[in-house]
Protein backbone atom coordinates (compact mmCIF):
# COMPACT_ATOMS: atom_id res chain seq x y z
CA UNK A 1 0.00 0.00 0.00
CA UNK A 2 2.96 1.90 0.93
CA UNK A 3 4.27 1.79 -2.05
CA UNK A 4 1.68 2.48 -4.47
CA UNK A 5 1.74 5.77 -2.21
CA UNK A 6 5.14 6.84 -3.30
CA UNK A 7 4.42 5.76 -7.20
CA UNK A 8 1.24 7.86 -7.20
CA UNK A 9 3.60 10.55 -5.89
CA UNK A 10 6.67 10.14 -8.00
CA UNK A 11 4.21 10.12 -11.12
CA UNK A 12 2.63 13.18 -10.18
CA UNK A 13 5.98 14.85 -9.75
CA UNK A 14 7.22 13.62 -12.90
CA UNK A 15 4.34 15.46 -14.30
CA UNK A 16 3.68 18.57 -12.66
CA UNK A 17 7.81 18.86 -13.20
CA UNK A 18 7.12 18.84 -17.17
CA UNK A 19 8.77 15.62 -18.03
CA UNK A 20 5.66 14.06 -19.36
CA UNK A 21 5.13 16.69 -22.11
CA UNK A 22 5.31 20.20 -20.65
CA UNK A 23 7.38 22.19 -23.68
CA UNK A 24 7.83 25.85 -23.88
CA UNK A 25 7.29 28.41 -20.82
CA UNK A 26 4.93 31.84 -20.88
CA UNK A 27 5.18 34.88 -18.89
CA UNK A 28 1.63 36.19 -17.86
CA UNK A 29 1.41 39.59 -16.41
CA UNK A 30 -1.13 40.81 -14.22
CA UNK A 31 -3.08 43.26 -14.88
CA UNK A 32 -2.12 43.04 -18.58
CA UNK A 33 -2.96 39.74 -19.83
CA UNK A 34 -5.70 38.94 -16.48
CA UNK A 35 -7.38 40.71 -14.15
CA UNK A 36 -7.11 38.78 -11.67
CA UNK A 37 -3.77 36.57 -9.96
CA UNK A 38 -6.19 33.77 -9.65
CA UNK A 39 -7.55 34.03 -13.52
CA UNK A 40 -3.73 34.41 -14.05
CA UNK A 41 -2.93 31.12 -12.68
CA UNK A 42 -6.07 29.22 -13.46
CA UNK A 43 -4.72 30.03 -17.26
CA UNK A 44 -1.05 29.14 -16.62
CA UNK A 45 0.65 25.64 -17.45
CA UNK A 46 3.32 24.10 -15.50
CA UNK A 47 7.18 26.43 -16.50
CA UNK A 48 5.11 29.40 -16.85
CA UNK A 49 5.60 32.89 -14.62
CA UNK A 50 3.38 34.88 -13.52
CA UNK A 51 4.21 38.21 -12.90
CA UNK A 52 2.01 40.93 -10.93
CA UNK A 53 2.63 44.48 -11.31
CA UNK A 54 2.86 46.84 -8.18
CA UNK A 55 -0.88 47.17 -6.29
CA UNK A 56 -2.73 46.23 -3.49
CA UNK A 57 -4.49 42.88 -4.53
CA UNK A 58 -7.42 41.18 -1.59
CA UNK A 59 -6.84 37.91 -2.73
CA UNK A 60 -6.71 34.24 -1.40
CA UNK A 61 -4.84 32.32 -4.15
CA UNK A 62 -4.50 28.45 -4.87
CA UNK A 63 -1.55 27.32 -7.23
CA UNK A 64 -3.59 24.38 -8.16
CA UNK A 65 -0.76 21.90 -8.02
CA UNK A 66 0.64 23.58 -10.76
CA UNK A 67 4.57 24.29 -10.96
CA UNK A 68 4.81 27.61 -11.78
CA UNK A 69 6.37 31.06 -10.29
CA UNK A 70 4.48 33.88 -8.88
CA UNK A 71 6.48 36.76 -8.53
CA UNK A 72 6.17 40.65 -8.51
CA UNK A 73 8.06 42.56 -10.45
CA UNK A 74 10.88 42.67 -8.32
CA UNK A 75 11.86 39.41 -10.34
CA UNK A 76 12.48 41.75 -13.40
CA UNK A 77 13.78 45.11 -11.25
CA UNK A 78 15.59 43.96 -8.02
CA UNK A 79 13.78 47.08 -6.58
CA UNK A 80 13.10 46.40 -3.31
CA UNK A 81 9.95 49.15 -3.33
CA UNK A 82 8.53 46.56 -5.61
CA UNK A 83 8.18 44.20 -2.77
CA UNK A 84 6.49 46.86 -0.28
CA UNK A 85 4.35 47.72 -3.21
CA UNK A 86 2.61 44.42 -4.48
CA UNK A 87 0.32 43.41 -1.77
CA UNK A 88 -1.43 40.21 -1.24
CA UNK A 89 -4.14 41.02 1.11
CA UNK A 90 -5.99 37.77 2.55
CA UNK A 91 -8.02 39.52 4.50
CA UNK A 92 -11.66 39.53 2.78
CA UNK A 93 -11.49 35.57 2.16
CA UNK A 94 -14.53 34.26 -0.17
CA UNK A 95 -14.93 31.30 2.00
CA UNK A 96 -13.94 32.08 6.03
CA UNK A 97 -12.64 28.27 6.55
CA UNK A 98 -10.43 29.33 3.86
CA UNK A 99 -8.01 32.20 4.76
CA UNK A 100 -4.52 31.35 3.41
CA UNK A 101 -3.46 33.83 1.20
CA UNK A 102 -1.64 31.26 -0.98
CA UNK A 103 -2.28 27.18 -1.00
CA UNK A 104 0.59 25.06 -2.50
CA UNK A 105 -0.85 22.04 -1.92
CA UNK A 106 -0.33 19.63 -5.16
CA UNK A 107 3.24 17.92 -5.15
CA UNK A 108 4.69 21.04 -6.32
CA UNK A 109 8.84 21.05 -6.30
CA UNK A 110 11.55 24.06 -5.85
CA UNK A 111 10.64 24.90 -8.97
CA UNK A 112 7.74 26.87 -7.76
CA UNK A 113 8.08 29.83 -6.14
CA UNK A 114 6.54 32.94 -4.50
CA UNK A 115 8.54 35.57 -4.75
CA UNK A 116 9.05 39.61 -3.81
CA UNK A 117 5.85 40.64 -2.53
CA UNK A 118 4.04 41.86 0.67
CA UNK A 119 1.80 38.60 2.06
CA UNK A 120 -0.31 40.51 4.83
CA UNK A 121 -3.77 39.18 6.30
CA UNK A 122 -4.33 35.78 6.21
CA UNK A 123 -5.68 33.88 8.99
CA UNK A 124 -5.11 30.28 7.98
CA UNK A 125 -7.11 27.40 6.44
CA UNK A 126 -8.57 24.82 8.07
CA UNK A 127 -6.83 21.41 7.12
CA UNK A 128 -7.07 17.88 8.15
CA UNK A 129 -3.60 16.32 9.61
CA UNK A 130 -3.18 13.19 7.78
CA UNK A 131 -1.21 11.86 10.84
CA UNK A 132 -4.02 11.98 13.21
CA UNK A 133 -7.10 12.70 11.43
CA UNK A 134 -7.71 15.70 13.26
CA UNK A 135 -8.45 19.11 11.90
CA UNK A 136 -6.04 22.23 12.56
CA UNK A 137 -6.13 25.73 10.93
CA UNK A 138 -2.46 26.78 9.49
CA UNK A 139 -0.76 28.83 7.38
CA UNK A 140 -1.97 32.31 7.65
CA UNK A 141 0.25 33.49 4.65
CA UNK A 142 1.08 30.24 2.84
CA UNK A 143 -0.08 26.72 3.39
CA UNK A 144 2.13 23.93 1.69
CA UNK A 145 1.01 20.26 2.05
CA UNK A 146 2.84 17.59 0.16
CA UNK A 147 4.84 20.28 -1.66
CA UNK A 148 8.77 21.72 -1.27
CA UNK A 149 8.50 25.47 -3.22
CA UNK A 150 10.58 28.24 -3.00
CA UNK A 151 9.40 31.37 -0.93
CA UNK A 152 12.00 34.02 -1.60
CA UNK A 153 12.17 38.03 -0.98
CA UNK A 154 8.63 38.26 0.75
CA UNK A 155 7.32 40.30 3.56
CA UNK A 156 5.32 38.46 5.61
CA UNK A 157 3.75 40.92 7.97
CA UNK A 158 0.68 40.96 10.07
CA UNK A 159 -0.93 36.81 9.28
CA UNK A 160 -2.19 34.99 11.74
CA UNK A 161 -3.08 31.52 12.80
CA UNK A 162 -5.37 31.82 15.91
CA UNK A 163 -8.85 30.41 15.64
CA UNK A 164 -9.70 26.77 17.23
CA UNK A 165 -13.04 25.34 18.45
CA UNK A 166 -15.70 24.26 16.27
CA UNK A 167 -13.90 20.65 15.71
CA UNK A 168 -10.51 22.45 15.34
CA UNK A 169 -7.64 20.94 17.37
CA UNK A 170 -5.40 24.07 17.24
CA UNK A 171 -3.58 26.95 14.82
CA UNK A 172 -0.45 27.05 13.56
CA UNK A 173 2.42 28.76 11.34
CA UNK A 174 0.79 32.27 11.41
CA UNK A 175 3.46 32.94 8.58
CA UNK A 176 3.78 30.29 6.87
CA UNK A 177 3.13 26.62 7.49
CA UNK A 178 5.01 23.77 5.40
CA UNK A 179 3.43 20.08 5.71
CA UNK A 180 4.51 16.50 5.02
CA UNK A 181 6.76 16.53 2.16
CA UNK A 182 7.48 12.82 2.65
CA UNK A 183 10.73 13.21 1.93
CA UNK A 184 11.44 14.14 -1.60
CA UNK A 185 12.05 17.46 -1.34
CA UNK A 186 12.52 20.53 0.92
CA UNK A 187 10.88 23.88 0.99
CA UNK A 188 13.59 26.18 0.38
CA UNK A 189 12.17 29.73 2.38
CA UNK A 190 14.72 32.13 1.98
CA UNK A 191 15.26 35.91 2.03
CA UNK A 192 12.17 36.62 3.79
CA UNK A 193 10.95 38.62 6.54
CA UNK A 194 8.40 37.65 8.93
CA UNK A 195 7.02 40.21 11.40
CA UNK A 196 4.06 40.54 13.21
CA UNK A 197 2.33 37.00 12.47
CA UNK A 198 0.29 35.57 15.30
CA UNK A 199 -0.26 31.86 16.17
CA UNK A 200 -1.18 28.84 18.47
CA UNK A 201 2.34 27.66 17.68
CA UNK A 202 4.92 28.72 14.86
CA UNK A 203 4.26 32.48 15.17
CA UNK A 204 5.99 32.91 12.37
CA UNK A 205 6.83 29.16 10.58
CA UNK A 206 5.40 25.63 11.03
CA UNK A 207 7.53 22.92 9.73
CA UNK A 208 5.50 19.34 10.36
CA UNK A 209 6.68 16.65 8.88
CA UNK A 210 8.87 18.45 6.31
CA UNK A 211 12.11 19.38 6.58
CA UNK A 212 13.35 22.40 5.36
CA UNK A 213 15.62 25.06 3.97
CA UNK A 214 15.56 27.76 5.57
CA UNK A 215 18.14 30.79 5.39
CA UNK A 216 18.98 34.78 5.18
CA UNK A 217 15.29 35.51 6.69
CA UNK A 218 14.60 37.73 9.44
CA UNK A 219 12.22 36.60 11.95
CA UNK A 220 11.39 39.44 14.22
CA UNK A 221 8.37 40.50 17.01
CA UNK A 222 6.36 37.27 15.93
CA UNK A 223 3.92 36.35 18.79
CA UNK A 224 1.81 33.15 19.99
CA UNK A 225 2.65 29.81 20.79
CA UNK A 226 -0.05 29.66 23.55
CA UNK A 227 -0.71 25.74 23.10
CA UNK A 228 2.57 24.39 21.84
CA UNK A 229 5.26 27.10 21.89
CA UNK A 230 7.22 28.05 19.55
CA UNK A 231 6.48 32.13 19.16
CA UNK A 232 9.13 32.04 16.00
CA UNK A 233 9.72 28.68 14.56
CA UNK A 234 8.71 25.49 15.26
CA UNK A 235 9.68 22.20 13.57
CA UNK A 236 8.60 19.29 14.38
CA UNK A 237 8.67 15.53 13.95
CA UNK A 238 10.56 15.17 11.08
CA UNK A 239 12.38 12.43 12.18
CA UNK A 240 14.47 10.53 9.02
CA UNK A 241 12.97 12.57 5.84
CA UNK A 242 16.19 14.52 6.23
CA UNK A 243 18.20 17.33 8.11
CA UNK A 244 16.29 20.86 8.57
CA UNK A 245 19.01 23.37 7.43
CA UNK A 246 18.75 27.03 10.11
CA UNK A 247 21.28 29.06 8.27
CA UNK A 248 22.14 32.66 8.16
CA UNK A 249 19.13 34.07 9.93
CA UNK A 250 18.50 36.63 12.31
CA UNK A 251 15.42 35.34 14.81
CA UNK A 252 15.40 38.36 17.40
CA UNK A 253 12.08 39.96 19.81
CA UNK A 254 9.85 37.08 19.43
CA UNK A 255 7.67 36.24 22.62
CA UNK A 256 5.55 33.48 23.81
CA UNK A 257 4.57 32.41 27.46
CA UNK A 258 5.19 28.82 26.49
CA UNK A 259 9.03 27.21 25.58
CA UNK A 260 10.86 28.24 22.85
CA UNK A 261 10.69 32.11 22.14
CA UNK A 262 13.27 31.76 19.04
CA UNK A 263 12.89 28.41 18.02
CA UNK A 264 11.40 25.18 19.23
CA UNK A 265 12.57 21.90 17.80
CA UNK A 266 10.50 18.57 18.71
CA UNK A 267 11.91 15.25 17.25
CA UNK A 268 13.77 16.70 14.34
CA UNK A 269 17.10 16.54 12.89
CA UNK A 270 18.73 20.22 12.43
CA UNK A 271 21.54 22.16 11.99
CA UNK A 272 21.90 25.33 13.25
CA UNK A 273 24.45 27.42 11.43
CA UNK A 274 25.58 31.09 11.21
CA UNK A 275 22.47 32.67 13.12
CA UNK A 276 22.09 35.52 15.29
CA UNK A 277 19.26 34.21 18.10
CA UNK A 278 18.68 37.00 21.05
CA UNK A 279 16.06 39.28 22.38
CA UNK A 280 13.32 36.73 22.65
CA UNK A 281 10.92 36.02 25.17
CA UNK A 282 9.85 32.26 26.19
CA UNK A 283 10.70 29.18 28.67
CA UNK A 284 13.92 28.99 27.26
CA UNK A 285 13.53 32.00 25.61
CA UNK A 286 16.31 31.37 22.48
CA UNK A 287 15.95 27.66 21.53
CA UNK A 288 14.16 24.71 22.96
CA UNK A 289 15.08 21.32 21.21
CA UNK A 290 13.65 17.94 22.92
CA UNK A 291 13.77 14.35 20.99
CA UNK A 292 15.53 12.38 20.29
CA UNK A 293 17.06 13.19 17.05
CA UNK A 294 20.21 15.48 17.19
CA UNK A 295 20.69 19.57 17.21
CA UNK A 296 24.16 20.66 15.79
CA UNK A 297 24.54 24.14 16.39
CA UNK A 298 27.70 26.16 15.44
CA UNK A 299 28.92 29.54 14.66
CA UNK A 300 25.67 31.12 16.31
CA UNK A 301 25.06 34.26 18.17
CA UNK A 302 22.68 32.83 21.10
CA UNK A 303 21.59 35.10 23.91
CA UNK A 304 22.55 32.84 26.84
CA UNK A 305 25.07 30.79 25.13
CA UNK A 306 24.56 27.86 23.76
CA UNK A 307 26.75 24.20 23.44
CA UNK A 308 28.56 23.84 20.29
CA UNK A 309 31.54 24.72 17.90
CA UNK A 310 31.93 28.60 17.76
CA UNK A 311 28.69 29.72 19.49
CA UNK A 312 28.91 33.12 20.82
CA UNK A 313 27.28 34.89 23.18
CA UNK A 314 27.38 38.73 22.45
CA UNK A 315 25.64 42.33 21.87
CA UNK A 316 25.23 41.84 18.05
CA UNK A 317 25.22 45.31 17.44
CA UNK A 318 22.58 46.06 15.32
CA UNK A 319 22.40 49.49 12.83
CA UNK A 320 19.28 52.10 12.63
CA UNK A 321 17.60 49.58 10.57
CA UNK A 322 16.71 46.22 9.11
CA UNK A 323 19.20 44.69 11.60
CA UNK A 324 22.38 45.34 9.72
CA UNK A 325 25.33 45.05 11.55
CA UNK A 326 27.21 48.23 12.82
CA UNK A 327 31.06 48.39 11.42
CA UNK A 328 33.02 46.58 14.12
CA UNK A 329 29.70 44.32 15.22
CA UNK A 330 30.94 40.98 17.27
CA UNK A 331 28.80 39.13 14.54
CA UNK A 332 31.04 40.83 11.33
CA UNK A 333 33.29 37.26 9.86
CA UNK A 334 32.42 35.81 12.90
CA UNK A 335 30.10 33.08 10.87
CA UNK A 336 31.54 29.00 10.27
CA UNK A 337 35.25 29.74 8.51
CA UNK A 338 34.88 27.29 5.83
CA UNK A 339 35.10 29.11 2.38
CA UNK A 340 31.97 27.63 1.59
CA UNK A 341 29.80 29.86 4.15
CA UNK A 342 32.31 32.94 2.34
CA UNK A 343 29.84 36.32 2.13
CA UNK A 344 29.19 37.74 -1.51
CA UNK A 345 32.66 39.26 -3.10
CA UNK A 346 32.41 42.84 -3.92
CA UNK A 347 33.29 42.95 -7.79
CA UNK A 348 34.39 46.79 -7.70
CA UNK A 349 36.29 45.55 -4.39
CA UNK A 350 38.02 42.31 -4.73
CA UNK A 351 38.43 39.95 -1.18
CA UNK A 352 35.54 42.18 0.19
CA UNK A 353 32.10 40.99 1.24
CA UNK A 354 29.09 42.70 -0.85
CA UNK A 355 26.81 44.88 1.35
CA UNK A 356 25.13 44.54 3.72
CA UNK A 357 27.37 41.64 4.35
CA UNK A 358 30.83 43.88 5.55
CA UNK A 359 34.65 43.49 6.29
CA UNK A 360 36.51 40.04 4.53
CA UNK A 361 34.42 37.56 3.22
CA UNK A 362 34.33 35.29 6.04
CA UNK A 363 30.78 35.05 6.71
CA UNK A 364 28.85 37.22 8.80
CA UNK A 365 26.56 36.00 11.46
CA UNK A 366 22.41 36.96 10.98
CA UNK A 367 20.69 37.61 7.78
CA UNK A 368 23.01 39.30 5.60
CA UNK A 369 26.00 36.57 5.44
CA UNK A 370 26.78 34.00 3.38
CA UNK A 371 26.21 33.67 -0.19
CA UNK A 372 21.74 34.35 -0.65
CA UNK A 373 22.32 37.50 1.68
CA UNK A 374 19.18 39.71 0.89
CA UNK A 375 18.34 43.41 0.63
CA UNK A 376 15.11 43.98 1.90
CA UNK A 377 13.20 47.17 1.78
CA UNK A 378 14.02 49.33 4.92
CA UNK A 379 12.08 48.82 8.67
CA UNK A 380 13.59 50.76 11.49
CA UNK A 381 14.71 48.05 14.24
CA UNK A 382 16.27 50.25 17.29
CA UNK A 383 16.98 47.14 19.07
CA UNK A 384 16.87 46.40 23.02
CA UNK A 385 17.46 43.31 24.64
CA UNK A 386 18.42 42.28 28.10
CA UNK A 387 21.87 40.91 28.37
CA UNK A 388 20.98 38.01 30.08
CA UNK A 389 17.65 36.76 30.36
CA UNK A 390 18.32 35.73 34.27
CA UNK A 391 19.41 37.50 37.47
CA UNK A 392 21.02 35.82 40.34
CA UNK A 393 20.60 37.81 43.30
CA UNK A 394 22.96 35.30 45.39
CA UNK A 395 22.79 34.23 49.36
CA UNK A 396 22.06 37.13 51.29
CA UNK A 397 21.35 37.18 55.12
CA UNK A 398 17.77 38.45 56.72
CA UNK A 399 18.62 41.87 57.96
CA UNK A 400 20.96 42.46 54.91
CA UNK A 401 20.34 43.33 51.82
CA UNK A 402 21.84 42.88 47.82
CA UNK A 403 22.11 46.30 45.12
CA UNK A 404 22.46 44.15 41.95
CA UNK A 405 22.37 45.95 38.55
CA UNK A 406 19.91 44.71 35.67
CA UNK A 407 21.78 45.09 32.37
CA UNK A 408 19.93 46.33 29.53
CA UNK A 409 21.45 46.90 25.61
CA UNK A 410 20.06 49.05 22.99
CA UNK A 411 22.16 47.84 19.56
CA UNK A 412 20.41 49.90 17.38
CA UNK A 413 19.82 53.68 16.21
CA UNK A 414 16.31 55.81 17.79
CA UNK A 415 14.58 56.57 20.47
CA UNK A 416 13.77 54.12 23.32
CA UNK A 417 12.56 54.92 26.31
CA UNK A 418 11.96 52.23 29.68
CA UNK A 419 8.88 53.48 31.04
CA UNK A 420 8.86 50.87 34.43
CA UNK A 421 9.56 48.00 36.00
CA UNK A 422 7.05 45.89 37.23
CA UNK A 423 7.78 41.77 39.46
CA UNK A 424 5.63 38.98 38.84
CA UNK A 425 4.63 39.02 42.54
CA UNK A 426 2.43 41.33 44.44
CA UNK A 427 5.42 44.03 45.75
CA UNK A 428 6.67 43.77 48.85
CA UNK A 429 9.30 45.68 51.05
CA UNK A 430 11.93 42.83 49.55
CA UNK A 431 12.12 43.78 45.94
CA UNK A 432 12.24 47.37 44.82
CA UNK A 433 13.49 49.21 41.97
CA UNK A 434 15.78 52.04 42.93
CA UNK A 435 16.16 53.33 39.56
CA UNK A 436 14.29 56.36 38.10
CA UNK A 437 11.86 55.52 35.30
CA UNK A 438 11.00 56.62 32.69
CA UNK A 439 14.51 56.44 31.47
CA UNK A 440 15.41 57.64 27.59
CA UNK A 441 18.51 56.15 26.32
CA UNK A 442 20.72 57.89 24.10
CA UNK A 443 20.15 57.46 20.61
CA UNK A 444 23.62 55.77 19.52
CA UNK A 445 23.76 52.05 20.41
CA UNK A 446 24.06 52.08 24.28
CA UNK A 447 24.24 49.88 27.69
CA UNK A 448 22.79 51.17 30.82
CA UNK A 449 21.12 49.29 33.98
CA UNK A 450 18.23 49.46 36.31
CA UNK A 451 19.39 48.89 40.04
CA UNK A 452 17.51 46.43 42.34
CA UNK A 453 17.26 46.60 45.86
CA UNK A 454 16.44 42.48 47.68
CA UNK A 455 16.29 43.18 51.26
CA UNK A 456 14.82 39.75 52.82
CA UNK A 457 12.33 39.63 55.99
CA UNK A 458 12.61 35.68 56.01
CA UNK A 459 14.11 32.40 55.06
CA UNK A 460 13.18 30.91 51.67
CA UNK A 461 13.93 31.40 48.37
CA UNK A 462 13.32 34.03 46.03
CA UNK A 463 11.82 33.12 42.32
CA UNK A 464 9.93 36.27 40.26
CA UNK A 465 9.97 38.00 37.18
CA UNK A 466 11.22 41.23 36.00
CA UNK A 467 8.78 43.07 33.51
CA UNK A 468 10.16 45.81 31.88
CA UNK A 469 8.04 48.29 29.68
CA UNK A 470 9.55 50.35 27.06
CA UNK A 471 8.24 51.89 23.96
CA UNK A 472 10.19 49.61 21.79
CA UNK A 473 7.92 48.83 18.61
CA UNK A 474 10.33 46.62 17.35
CA UNK A 475 10.49 43.75 20.15
CA UNK A 476 8.16 42.02 22.90
CA UNK A 477 6.98 44.22 25.40
CA UNK A 478 7.21 43.88 28.13
CA UNK A 479 11.06 42.38 28.54
CA UNK A 480 11.02 39.50 31.07
CA UNK A 481 14.00 38.72 33.28
CA UNK A 482 13.87 35.40 35.42
CA UNK A 483 14.89 36.70 38.99
CA UNK A 484 16.43 34.41 41.63
CA UNK A 485 17.93 34.12 45.15
CA UNK A 486 18.66 32.76 48.36
CA UNK A 487 18.49 33.10 52.05
CA UNK A 488 21.06 32.23 54.52
CA UNK A 489 19.26 32.26 57.79
CA UNK A 490 21.21 30.80 59.60
CA UNK A 491 25.18 31.47 59.77
CA UNK A 492 27.59 28.73 61.88
CA UNK A 493 25.35 27.50 64.49
CA UNK A 494 21.77 27.77 65.85
CA UNK A 495 20.50 30.02 68.16
CA UNK A 496 20.99 33.74 67.15
CA UNK A 497 17.19 34.79 66.70
CA UNK A 498 17.90 37.95 66.47
CA UNK A 499 20.01 37.85 63.45
CA UNK A 500 22.50 40.14 65.21
CA UNK A 501 25.94 39.46 66.51
CA UNK A 502 26.29 36.29 68.65
CA UNK A 503 23.87 34.47 70.44
CA UNK A 504 23.69 36.31 73.98
CA UNK A 505 21.08 37.11 76.56
CA UNK A 506 18.87 39.35 73.73
CA UNK A 507 18.43 35.96 72.00
CA UNK A 508 17.01 34.43 75.17
CA UNK A 509 14.61 37.34 75.67
CA UNK A 510 13.43 36.33 72.10
CA UNK A 511 12.87 32.71 72.89
CA UNK A 512 11.04 33.28 76.13
CA UNK A 513 9.17 35.82 74.23
CA UNK A 514 8.08 33.55 71.95
CA UNK A 515 7.70 30.51 74.00
CA UNK A 516 4.88 32.63 75.98
CA UNK A 517 3.26 34.88 73.56
CA UNK A 518 -0.33 33.43 72.08
CA UNK A 519 -0.84 33.89 69.03
CA UNK A 520 2.62 33.02 68.27
CA UNK A 521 5.04 36.11 66.62
CA UNK A 522 6.54 35.07 63.09
CA UNK A 523 10.51 34.35 63.48
CA UNK A 524 12.60 35.36 60.96
CA UNK A 525 14.11 32.12 60.46
CA UNK A 526 12.89 29.06 62.48
CA UNK A 527 16.15 27.36 61.62
CA UNK A 528 17.80 29.68 64.20
CA UNK A 529 15.14 28.69 66.33
CA UNK A 530 15.13 25.23 66.54
CA UNK A 531 17.86 24.86 68.07
CA UNK A 532 18.06 20.81 68.58
CA UNK A 533 16.95 20.32 64.95
CA UNK A 534 13.52 19.21 66.18
CA UNK A 535 10.97 20.18 63.57
CA UNK A 536 9.59 22.06 66.59
CA UNK A 537 10.65 25.05 69.05
CA UNK A 538 9.89 24.41 72.74
CA UNK A 539 11.17 23.79 76.21
CA UNK A 540 14.49 21.76 74.80
CA UNK A 541 15.23 24.53 72.93
CA UNK A 542 15.23 27.02 75.40
CA UNK A 543 17.04 24.34 78.03
CA UNK A 544 19.84 24.00 75.75
CA UNK A 545 19.60 27.87 74.96
CA UNK A 546 20.28 28.39 79.35
CA UNK A 547 22.95 26.08 79.58
CA UNK A 548 24.82 27.74 76.55
CA UNK A 549 24.39 31.18 78.22
CA UNK A 550 24.98 30.39 81.99
CA UNK A 551 27.61 27.22 81.74
CA UNK A 552 31.14 27.21 81.91
CA UNK A 553 32.27 28.05 78.25
CA UNK A 554 32.35 25.01 75.49
CA UNK A 555 29.94 22.89 78.28
CA UNK A 556 27.16 23.34 75.41
CA UNK A 557 28.33 23.61 71.40
CA UNK A 558 25.32 24.79 69.49
CA UNK A 559 24.50 22.31 66.88
CA UNK A 560 25.56 24.04 63.45
CA UNK A 561 23.06 25.31 60.81
CA UNK A 562 20.82 22.45 58.69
Amino acid sequence: MRMSYLLIMLLTVLTVTGLTGQSRATVIHVPADHASIQTAIDASSHGDTVIVAPGHYMVNINLRSKDIVLASSYLLTSDPADIWNTILDGSAPLYPDTGSVIIVSGFQDTSTAIIGFTITGGNGTKWRDISDNRIYREGGAILTEGSWPRIQHNIIINNSATIKGNGVTSAGGGGIRVGFSGGLGKPEIVGNLFAYNQALYGGALVSFHCPIIFRNNIVWQNSGGQDFGGAGIWIWNNGSMGISLVENNTIVGNTTANQGGGLSINNSEVDLHNNIVRGNNGFPAQIYAAGPQPITASYNNVQGGYAGTGNTDLVPNFADSNFYLLAGSPGIDSGDPDPFWNDREDSGNPGNALWPAMATLLNDQGAYGGLTGPILPLFTSPFTELITDSLDMGTVSVGSFTLPWLLISKSGYGPIRLDSLRFGHTPTSELYNLSGLPYTYPVAPWVDSLQLLWNPSGEGTLLDTARIYHNDSTIANPLLMIITGKVSCCEGATGNLDLFGNVDISDLSFLISYLVSSPRPELPCFSEADINKSSAIDLTDLSIMIAYLTGPPGNVVLPTCP
